[in-house]
């Protein structure tokens, strides 16, 4: 999807006012989407597929939203190419009204992505995190270790169980 994104962009989005319709409609499909997985997740409780969830190891993992994609890692992947548009976005806006606007999309896609329990989309955007850390701001570098090592004392069971199945 990466590849072909950046395909796409190189090709159709030269003129700028193109590439802003593009982002923005992008970010306001990803949080359409979101809304429909979350509601999924509280209200619907659709049952995981067999095919999509080891229940040996994860017997309390009973939802995985996949929202309008029909299957969490899709939806995932969608979600984890989105947010780092939108911190990028965050991180360049200069008034608070945009930077909180877009704070708060971007912490219902996240959330949305978190409630796939898809790991490796979970890898990515980290790694995606530290990257743009490392390019644009080493010391977030210091917060991100310490919000790594505060946040389980925060997250439910389920979700520490998924984290540290990963390795």
């Amino acid at each position: 999807i990466y590849f072909m994104a950046f395909y796409c962009a190189a090709l159709l989005f030269q003129d700028l006012e193109k590439m802003k319709y593009a982002i923005v409609f992008s970010i306001i499909s990803a949080l359409i989407v979101s809304f429909i997985g979350i509601y999924q997740y509280f209200f619907v409780k659709v049952r995981t597929a067999m095919a999509w969830v080891d229940i040996t190891q994860f017997p309390e993992l009973s939802t995985r939203v996949y929202a309008t994609m029909e299957n969490p890692n899709v939806l995932a992947e969608y979600l984890g190419f989105i947010i780092p548009i939108n911190l990028g976005l965050l991180w360049a806006a200069k008034k608070p009204a945009v930077k909180g606007l877009l704070g708060i999309i971007t912490s219902i896609i996240a959330l949305c992505l978190i409630l796939t329990f898809s790991r490796g989309a979970w890898l990515g955007l980290a790694l995606a995190v530290m990257i743009f850390a490392v390019l644009k701001e080493p010391r977030l570098l210091i917060v991100i270790l310490v919000l790594a090592f505060v946040s389980p004392a925060f997250m439910p069971d389920v979700v520490q169980t998924r984290i540290a199945s990963i390795g």
